[in-house]
């Protein structure tokens, strides 16, 4: 904003430009003197000085204002850098908080993971602790099975050897039976017809009795 040039001032009449270089340069005026000319001249040189200084406050006005827009434009110029810059820290806020947000997110799944592995730890530490204690109680009734497993072998071997003579005994019986209905055969008649039912029936609960040992 620039202040207008004042007018310029009124250009003295002619007799006022008389009197003023007349006083100026020293000269003493043609008309003798008195006191309304006096008065006059004393206005003059007075309006004369007032108008100097107003044109010098005019000047230093001026120059202040000029001053004034430089450093308005200044202002202006640093305005419009700390603008940009506000914008810019604007947009860094808004991007920093979409990567806090998603750091958030980031650090509540890994909570979870956490937690979930903290959890399944835990339970796989109790089944280790639980295998461990079956460990020791298996090794502790290891001897004591180890002699109910010699009991139960001596057991199971009599009972084969009792087992295997009772085969022989039968098998011997078995081949005596055969024999005598080879002999009924061989003497077919009424008198050894019963004999020789009874000799089957009898020999059909050998066999039975043979199967259920073999068992």
């Amino acid at each position: 904003m620039s202040i207008a040039s004042p007018a310029p001032p009124m250009a003295l009449t002619r007799r006022d430009s008389q009197i003023s270089t007349n006083s100026g340069s020293g000269i003493r005026p043609l008309m003798p003197e008195n006191p309304r000319v006096q008065e006059l001249t004393a206005s003059i040189e007075c309006m004369q000085q007032k108008r100097r200084k107003a044109e010098e406050d005019l000047f230093q006005a001026e120059a202040d204002l000029k001053v004034k827009n430089s450093e308005v434009k200044n202002l202006e110029i640093e305005l419009l850098t700390l603008e940009a810059t506000v914008k810019q820290l604007r947009v860094q806020r808004v991007e920093a908080n979409k990567r806090l947000n998603d750091l958030d997110t980031r650090v509540a799944k890994l909570e979870t993971v956490c937690s979930e592995s903290q959890n399944r730890l835990e339970e796989e530490e109790s089944r280790l602790q639980k295998t461990k204690a079956d460990i020791l109680q298996a090794r502790e009734n290891s001897g004591q099975e180890d002699i109910v497993l010699e009991q139960i072998r001596a057991e199971a071997q009599k009972r084969n050897e009792r087992l295997v003579g009772a085969k022989t005994a039968l098998e011997q019986q078995n081949t005596k039976f055969v024999a005598f209905v080879d002999e009924i055969n061989t003497n077919w008649s009424e008198k050894w017809l019963v004999k020789k039912l009874r000799v089957v029936v009898l020999r059909n609960r050998l066999n039975k009795c043979v199967i259920f040992l073999r068992e």
